[in-house]
């Protein structure tokens, strides 16, 4: 670990709310916190009493403050609609997550040293101040924005204990621990250690189209979906960066404008490059600095999460080791669960349909054609040349029975003709060919779902055990 590195900001977050009936007298911060005139700069600079409504430029109105993080108040019976701005002055519940990133890129501070990951005093300090930046807003807000009728909510669940060490902050004025004590009790870390695994992403693999909001290469060992643009609190000069992989900061976009875009997380990234036994998931899979920033938020986390489990699970039931895997049983499991791996949402293909998770392998791995960007065609009767190239790019067959190629394909027809293609392997393969039975076509979502089954059922990485 290089010691001269830093790692994203650190922000602690509190949630806050408007006492309609006025502040409990120990929720009223009494006197500015230490260090408020430190960090009055930037707060004025990002929310004013007089600032601007939305859509508009910085400084910000204490309302567009409120509606950032808006969250639902049960006690607040009014309509609030998160789209119309015109409802926002009746919000009444939000976070501070806004202007108090911490240490911030304030002078000469590059960012955080990544001390704060090694170095559990370093930690200490650092969260402490951070949560005191925090503090800091808020007596802003209760002064100068003008909101004496807003503190933190005391109905959050905490308070029972305070996480950071309060009897030996010596420092810290005794009359800010009402206040404190209400705050979560660990600040939201956005950058941690990250394994080396068997793939590395870079920047390169999230780079999207603006028109297609998505990646325009597919991966085929796809176990999770990113879309939220790179979002780095803090430095991102090339000292900063991976070298090694190549990561520059001329590479990294400002795809801001179109909210990013579709991106795929590997199967890679999860498995260690040397070390069994172990998984990583969250802020710890094998990504650059710059890939961290999109693959850091919460909707990933939480697919990412999902992945590393059914990693573990399936190499539980194979007893192998994760990496002797083949993605393709790990997808399976998680097509169960309706998680999207692919690039494309099909209007033709809904996840509840039958078809789904075969043309989500047959986008994955490339063996068949989208008839539009948004249309798979999947009610497309299918011609016996489609069905060999399908059948040729799926499983690498090259010698087929002869055929009218220009003939279309009924289910006794493909029946057949697997059977002649696989006799050597029928006892594999049966399962996948058992279900074709009639004369109706071939349509290219029953042909998606044969093939997925022929996949699953092929030899390949079964005998590793």
């Amino acid at each position: 670990i290089d010691n001269n590195a830093i790692i994203q900001d650190i922000t602690y977050p509190a949630v806050i709310k408007q006492y309609k009936d006025g502040v409990p007298p120990e929720l009223k911060i009494q006197g500015p916190p230490p260090g408020y005139t430190d960090h009055l700069f930037k707060f004025r600079m990002t929310i004013r009493k007089n600032g601007s409504t939305w859509p508009g430029e910085y400084p910000f109105s204490p309302v567009v403050h409120n509606a950032y993080r808006a969250i639902p108040d049960t006690s607040n019976n009014a309509f609030i609609d998160g789209g119309r701005p015109e409802t926002w002055p009746r919000i009444t519940k939000t976070a501070i997550n806004w202007a108090n990133d911490y240490p911030g890129q304030n002078g000469s501070v590059p960012g955080l040293s990544v001390d704060f990951l090694e170095s559990p005093s370093f930690r200490l300090l650092a969260t402490r101040q951070a949560m005191l930046k925090t503090l800091a807003f808020l007596y802003f807000m209760q002064t100068e924005l003008g909101m004496s009728d807003w503190s933190v909510d005391n109905r959050q669940g905490f308070g029972g204990w305070f996480s950071l060490d309060e009897a030996e902050w010596a420092d810290l004025p005794e009359k800010y621990l009402p206040i404190l004590s209400l705050f979560p009790p660990f600040p939201y870390v956005r950058e941690s250690r990250r394994i080396v695994g068997i793939k590395t992403m870079t920047v390169d693999d999230i780079l999207r189209d603006e028109k297609l909001a998505r990646t325009l290469i597919s991966k085929p060992d796809s176990l999770a979906l990113g879309e939220y643009p790179i979002d780095i609190h803090g430095k991102s000069d090339n000292k900063y960066l991976e070298a090694y992989l190549g990561e520059t900061k001329e590479k990294i976009p400002n795809d801001w404008n179109g909210d990013g875009g579709l991106f795929q997380i590997p199967f890679g990234v999860f498995v260690p490059e040397k070390l069994d036994g172990l998984l990583a998931a969250e802020k710890n899979i094998s990504v650059s600095r710059v890939v961290n920033g999109s693959t850091r938020l919460q909707p990933v986390t939480m697919l990412t999460g999902q992945a590393a489990g059914a990693i573990a699970a399936v190499s539980i039931i194979q007893k192998v080791q994760p990496r002797q895997l083949r993605p393709l049983d790990v997808q399976t499991e998680l097509w169960r669960s309706k998680s999207r791996l692919s690039l494309f949402d099909f209007e033709d293909v809904p996840n509840y349909s039958a078809s789904w998770p075969g043309v989500e392998a047959a986008m994955l791995y490339g063996y068949m054609d989208n008839a539009s960007e948004k249309t798979f065609g999947v009610f497309d009767e299918m011609h016996w040349v489609e069905v060999r190239d399908v059948l040729r790019r799926a499983l690498g067959i090259q010698k087929f029975p002869k055929r009218d190629l220009e003939g279309l394909v009924t289910a006794n027809e493909l029946s057949t003709w697997l059977q002649e293609l696989l006799k050597k392997d029928l006892k594999i393969y049966h399962q996948a060919i058992d279900g074709l039975v009639g004369d109706k076509i071939i349509t290219k979502g029953k042909l998606a779902r044969t093939v997925l089954a022929l996949l699953k059922a092929s030899p390949d990485n079964k005998d590793k055990k």
